[in-house]
């Protein structure tokens, strides 16, 4: 009997060793944890299209610039937004929330338009490909409530 309780206890603390091994390797997998800079945001994104839209070497540093500048200014819109929402009730929160999220757009289309006089027509549109998919991607992922993003 004292065997049987001992594998058990053993096996019930390998389990959650386990488990807490595996959850913090999902953190430090997911692309949107604190843990990741805006350098590191920028490094990714400029890999990404460099192989996407075939990038020449003249262009990789430009795209890596206005992509350093984009995960800075996005972060720091997210910061400050953070900040206020612990602050907020409710209701505040989602008039904050949208205020967000519409200084991320601005962010976005200014990035946009920064990406455009440096890619060619082509690469252009393939980059406008590339963001329309992953838009697509993300408010096809559940958010915490179990439903799909709503966009509009």
């Amino acid at each position: 009997m004292k065997n049987q309780s001992l594998k058990f206890i053993t096996l019930c603390c390998a389990l959650f060793i386990s488990l807490t091994a595996f959850s913090q390797q999902l953190e430090d997998a997911n692309p949107r944890s604190p843990k990741n800079t805006p350098s590191e945001i920028a490094d990714r994104a400029t890999k990404k299209m460099t192989k996407a839209l075939s990038l020449s070497k003249t262009q990789i540093p430009k795209v890596h610039a206005i992509s350093l500048s984009h995960a800075t200014d996005a972060q720091a819109v997210r910061a400050n937004y953070r900040n206020q929402f612990e602050q907020g009730n409710q209701e505040a929160n989602k008039a904050l929330k949208e205020r967000m999220r519409l200084e991320l757009q601005t962010l976005l289309s200014n990035t946009n338009s920064k990406m455009q006089t440096v890619l060619s027509k082509d690469q252009y549109a393939k980059y406008l490909v590339l963001l329309e998919e992953r838009e697509t991607r993300r408010a096809e992922k559940p958010n915490r409530s179990g439903k799909g993003k709503k966009r509009g």
